[in-house]
């Protein structure tokens, strides 16, 4: 959020939680694993991710650790960031990018059965299309889908945790 400000000084940033919301629930362990991966101190990691324009046209939103969970147990979890453009008068939102970093996935995107997969990030720009590359390159590859007949054809990932399910 601090670099991103600082190039789009004008754009609103969101993240899934306050900082307060994170420490009040008791993952400041979870906050203080991610501030030292960043480099940064627990108090700067709260600004930054406390930071707000209310009025923006274009909104930044972050996930810092999608599957909090996989995360403590240096199992699976990815940071996810998207770039939402707000039209005014309407209320319209569009998400417009779209960005996974999967510090635990093979280089093909598949799982690793812990925490030493390659890494890659999934990228995506509305009429751009979707890409992977491995984290230690820069070697972007197109991403699609596989045609299917029904939808009883394909293949369905959901999470599991309680909390997630009815």
């Amino acid at each position: 959020i601090d670099a991103l400000s600082s190039l789009f000084p004008d754009d609103g940033f969101v993240a899934e939680e306050s900082a307060a919301d994170l420490l009040e629930r008791g993952e400041r362990r979870c906050v203080e694993a991610a501030a030292d991966a960043a480099g940064f101190s627990v108090e700067q990691l709260c600004s930054i991710v406390d930071t707000r324009r209310p009025n923006a046209k274009r909104w930044w939103v972050l996930d810092p650790i999608d599957g909090t969970k996989g995360f403590m147990r240096g199992a699976q979890y990815c940071t996810a960031l998207s770039l939402i453009d707000v039209y005014e008068g309407d209320y319209q939102r569009e998400a417009v990018v779209g960005v996974l970093g999967c510090p635990n996935l093979e280089r093909d995107g598949s799982l690793s059965g812990g925490s030493d997969g390659d890494g890659v990030v999934v990228a995506a720009a509305r009429g751009a299309g979707c890409f992977l590359t491995p984290y230690a390159e820069d070697d972007w590859t197109p991403l699609t889908t596989t045609q299917r007949a029904s939808w009883t054809d394909g293949l369905l990932i959901e999470g599991v945790a309680a909390s997630h399910s009815d």
